[in-house]
């Protein structure tokens, strides 16, 4: 109650400046969920030196708006709290937003899987009719390009129970209330995603320069399209500068990528675009060790027995692994989920539950089992390879059938099916047609089928190749 009387308080002592009027920036508005445990950094425009004044719950701010009317004013942080609460900022006009909570805040972008909505699932009806969480809050913002970043952007943020849920993203959804099922805190979900784009438009300026092929193509469309046309999908920095870069003077607790379907044609420019964005987020986010977790490619196509390795998604699949390892970012397989005939398979829930015990892992520091094998070493011994890998515990096949998807080549180069055996922690790989095998790959196609190595938290082993792979590094300018 002393609280309460104390924000009315203070709200009615709020002395109104004479200005142009305050706006806010997109992530403050009403049903908003802000970031615990670190500042909170309230923005927005306001005339060119204008006073502005903040108050939330008892807390009060001050600060004044830049020559290019720009204000930005840090509150210290706040624990979570599921009460709901008002903003007031105060220049020359009151801006109040309301029903504000305080917990953690996800930011999940991508192309189509990412975007993919709760009402596009199979189990739509269940899932809304279960929708009964009012802390589960989701803003989705519009498609937009622009040559140079924002500060503003559309979109509000939506209480996802009930019929609003229809039309959230599905894995951000399903990983909000996983997260709240296990944090008990509210969960805020930022959905900045666009179905068939590339990575290229998503990379800030700052990692596009790093790599010259990419600044190359930015700075020919940049010379010579008319500011006045509409920009293109492909074109590099816009998608951030127009979706993402609005929200980047927030906190939030971590990143959720799925991208890369659009980009499987080329794999080794994919592997060097990925650490770049990953850096420049972390930087323009102002958290060089932000949680970022990157969704590999699940199956997809029709699968060819008669092919033991095949390239095109098996060599993007590589580039993402690369370039998470590479970026100190998480991997989240779903080789095991996909639909050969459709490149959105619908097992959205069971990809954020995965997305979901890895953030537990990493960013809020509990001790489950996140992944699923992952390969150290191979070694040659009487005609076979052994490999040994991390996250082994209790390694079995998905199916209870004999392992499957693997391939052996000897110093030629050719591959041909192998036979794959558990040993303790082991697998032990050989093939009556190769004497002195030198490579194996697993899963190393578009469609994998048979590949059913898991540990014993049922968690797949991603797609891996014991031969060198050959990546041309990005050049720095």
């Amino acid at each position: 109650m002393l609280r309460r009387l104390l924000s009315s308080f203070l709200a009615l002592f709020l002395v109104p400046f004479a200005a142009a009027d305050v706006t806010l920036s997109p992530a403050f508005r009403d049903h908003a969920v802000l970031q615990r445990d670190q500042p909170i950094t309230v923005s927005g425009r306001a005339r060119p030196g204008e006073e502005v004044q903040v108050l939330f719950g008892d807390v009060v701010g001050r600060g004044t708006a830049t020559s290019a009317g720009i204000f930005s004013i840090e509150l210290p942080a706040q624990p979570a709290s599921a009460i709901p609460r008002e903003l007031v900022v105060q220049g020359k006009n009151r801006v109040s937003v309301s029903d504000i909570l305080v917990g953690d805040v996800w930011l999940c972008s991508g192309q189509s899987n990412m975007e993919w909505t709760v009402g596009s699932l199979p189990e739509a009806t269940a899932t809304v009719a279960a929708a009964t969480d009012p802390q589960i809050r989701i803003l989705k913002t519009p498609h937009a390009l622009d040559w140079s970043p924002r500060t503003t952007a559309e979109g509000s943020w939506t209480v996802a129970t009930g019929e609003a849920v229809r039309g959230c993203t599905a894995i951000g959804y399903f990983f909000a209330r996983e997260l709240r099922d296990s944090q008990h805190v509210p969960i805020g979900i930022l959905d900045l995603s666009w179905g068939g784009t590339k990575i290229e438009p998503w990379i800030p300026l700052d990692g596009v320069r790093r790599d010259l092929e990419i600044m190359g193509e930015y700075n020919a469309l940049r010379n010579r399209t008319d500011k006045n046309e509409p920009l293109s999908q492909e074109t590099p920095t816009t998608m951030w500068n127009a979706m993402v870069a609005p929200f980047s003077n927030v906190h939030i607790k971590g990143v959720a990528w799925y991208q890369g379907e659009s980009n499987a044609g080329n794999a080794p420019r994919y592997r060097r675009s990925l650490p770049l964005l990953i850096e420049a987020w972390r930087k323009a986010f102002g958290n060089k060790s932000l949680p970022f977790a990157v969704f590999q490619l699940a199956s997809f196509m029709q699968y060819r027995p008669d092919l033991p390795v095949e390239p095109g998604w098996a060599d993007l699949r590589e580039s993402q692994r690369g370039g998470a390892v590479a970026a100190q970012a998480g991997l989240i397989v779903l080789l095991d989920i996909g639909d050969a005939n459709d490149i959105h398979p619908a097992r959205k829930a069971e990809a954020a539950r995965r997305l979901a015990l890895w953030a537990r892992a990493h960013a809020y520091g509990e001790k489950v089992e996140y992944s699923g094998p992952v390969l150290t070493t191979s070694t040659v011994k009487d005609g076979a390879m052994i490999l040994s890998f991390d996250h082994a515990d209790g390694l079995a096949t998905r199916d209870g059938k004999p392992l499957g998807g693997f391939a052996i080549a000897g110093a030629d180069g050719k591959f041909v099916w192998a036979e794959a055996t558990i040993d303790g922690g082991h697998v032990i790989v050989r093939s009556k047609e190769i004497a002195a095998p030198t490579q194996v790959r697993y899963a190393w196609h578009n469609n994998p089928e048979g590949a059913n190595l898991v540990n014993g938290a049922g968690l797949p082993a991603g797609p891996f190749r014991t031969d060198p792979v050959e990546v041309t590094p990005a050049r720095r300018r």
